[in-house]
């Protein structure tokens, strides 16, 4: 099993959606810090604005969040993931942007998220 379909076979939601066969996928997963601690409305307030740009730009993935760091996956098409990568590197509510993974994928595997999301603290299931 791969160390993606591991990851995704333990998140709920976490589905796997087919490749179009004219667009190059990419799937990309970083950690960074958060340059102030945010709060969960912050959170809330943040996805409420990537989620509508995600659906446009074919993009799915998730985010997590725990004591000031970030955890996420981006995946799509791969000029769309790419141009929201460079951006995310360059905001200044986080540092120390670290690529964790960076490669094709045939499908998906959060297709039916436009950005699902984790705040560790108030995840029942790691408390």
């Amino acid at each position: 099993m791969s160390r993606r379909t591991a990851i995704s076979r333990r998140i709920p939601g976490a589905r796997g959606g087919k490749k179009d066969d004219n667009v190059d996928m990419l799937q990309i997963i970083y950690g960074s810090a958060a340059t102030k601690p945010f709060a969960r409305e912050n959170l809330v307030d943040l996805l409420k604005i990537a989620r509508p740009k995600n659906v446009a730009a074919d993009i799915s993935g998730m985010l997590l969040y725990h004591s000031g760091s970030f955890l996420q996956v981006l995946e799509g098409p791969e000029k769309s993931v790419e141009e929201l990568y460079a951006k995310i590197q360059k905001d200044p509510r986080h540092t120390r942007c670290l690529l964790i993974w960076r490669g094709s994928i045939q499908q998906k595997e959060f297709e039916n998220w436009s950005m699902g999301f984790v705040d560790t603290p108030s995840s029942p299931w790691l408390n």
